[in-house]
């Protein structure tokens, strides 16, 4: 998968749990972060995904105390490839159904 933009710790002034570099990201993309996805392998940016508004899944951690945190049952087994999919269905809806 490609990436159009990347943001680092040094591009920010508050580091996670703050969103606020996932906000810089949704600006940088020009899009709302209602129509983004975030994949998280840690609590403290699970708890910066969640407090930026977007959709964040908690990814491959046995560290994640996932009592803390909503799960989506129907992501369970599935791969990066699949999600990205799904998260086109969600966000473009009709782009989704033209394929």
């Amino acid at each position: 998968i490609d990436f159009d933009y990347s943001i680092s710790a040094s591009e920010v002034e508050r580091s996670k749990p703050d969103p606020e570099g996932y906000i810089t990201a949704a600006m940088r993309l020009e899009t709302g972060l209602d129509r983004c996805v975030i994949f998280e392998d840690s609590p403290v940016g699970i708890r910066s995904g969640v407090a930026s508004g977007a959709l964040t899944l908690g990814v491959g951690s046995e560290t994640i105390d996932h009592r803390n945190f909503i799960s989506v049952g129907s992501l369970h087994g599935k791969g990066l490839h699949e999600i990205v999919n799904l998260h086109t269905q969600w966000t473009h809806p009709t782009e989704s159904a033209l394929r």
